[in-house]
């Protein structure tokens, strides 16, 4: 059931960050109803796996991140810190997703006529004074949420198993020195 309800959560999410994206609620529609029939959601949602609500977390996680940057404001960065949060909570490689909220930045600047991307615009000196007081703002509530999903988290510091999230991620990263010994022996 929480599986299920973590593929409604990602097929509702995927319309509201289409729509946020394109501002278009025909590719909103599209985008939605190519998520639901997928074979590979249905395998995900079916499986009970950990990794269908995993990716709902990463979806929201992203609307929320282009939202705060259209429009920050605390309560946005408090509910992005608690998706955040129960993102960790689900699995430790969630971790991803702060690393990967800054990249919404490169939709702060956009001067162009034709609506088209210019990676010249990205420097901070090209910017106005607007654009950077935006971008700090969005530093600062994207910090605020950090903190928040990782109060999340101190719940399960509170359990004496806690040391063994680090030791089970480990099965599942290879070490730059494993890496540089044996580069193919993941490839079979």
């Amino acid at each position: 059931f929480p599986s299920v309800l973590s593929g409604l959560g990602s097929f509702i999410g995927i319309w509201l960050l289409t729509h946020q994206l394109f501002k278009n609620k025909k590719i909103a529609y599209i985008a939605s109803f190519t998520y639901f029939i997928l074979p590979f959601t249905f395998l995900y949602d079916r499986m009970m796996l950990a990794d269908s609500m995993l990716a709902m977390w990463g979806i929201w996680s992203l609307y929320l991140a282009l939202r705060l940057l259209e429009k920050p404001s605390l309560k946005l960065s408090i509910i992005l810190g608690i998706v955040y949060g129960l993102g960790l909570l689900t699995k430790s490689p969630s971790l991803f997703y702060w690393a990967l909220a800054p990249v919404v930045l490169l939709l702060l600047k956009n001067t162009k006529a034709n609506n088209s991307f210019d990676f010249n615009d990205i420097f901070v000196w090209k910017w106005s004074k607007e654009d950077q007081n935006r971008l700090l703002k969005w530093i600062g509530y994207w910090g605020v949420s950090v903190v928040i999903g990782q109060m999340v988290l101190g719940v399960l510091r509170l359990s004496n198993m806690y040391h063994m999230i680090g030791r089970k991620n480990l099965e599942f990263v290879v070490t730059s020195q494993e890496f540089l010994e044996r580069p193919f022996s993941m490839l079979y």
